[in-house]
């Protein structure tokens, strides 16, 4: 990590970006503190942003590519190359992207995705 860079909040830079106001910020925290849940699923649970919204910015404002997991098929390119689908993706009662086959020796596999698990660096 830079010790000379400055983090700025999720809430801040939505605010400064003009996609939520302040008051919506304020509110949103106020619900943050009593629910525990992440500033993100209380923004998208309030209204104020839509989850492709909130995505496509932290995509432009993080620099990285945004993908959508459901449209990389890796299922179908498991099936393609001789597996069984077991369970096709789909989205997970805890919020990831999940699915199933067995390769060609009977072996089953787990394909997930968990938009809450964070791979990268620690900052």
């Amino acid at each position: 990590m830079n010790p000379t860079k400055t983090k700025i909040r999720l809430g801040a830079l939505l605010v400064q970006q003009g996609i939520i106001s302040e008051e919506q910020l304020m509110q949103v925290l106020t619900i943050q503190k009593q629910s525990g849940r992440k500033l993100g699923h209380e923004l998208i649970a309030q209204g104020f942003v839509s989850e492709n919204q909130l995505l496509n910015f932290l995509s432009q404002h993080l620099n990285v590519p945004l993908v959508d997991i459901p449209q990389y098929n890796v299922l179908a390119q498991a099936v393609t190359a001789g597996a069984r689908l077991v369970k096709p993706g789909q989205k997970t009662f805890w919020g990831g992207y999940a699915g199933y086959f067995s390769d060609p020796d009977g072996h089953l596999w787990e394909v997930a995705h968990n938009p809450f698990f964070w791979i990268g660096p620690e900052d």
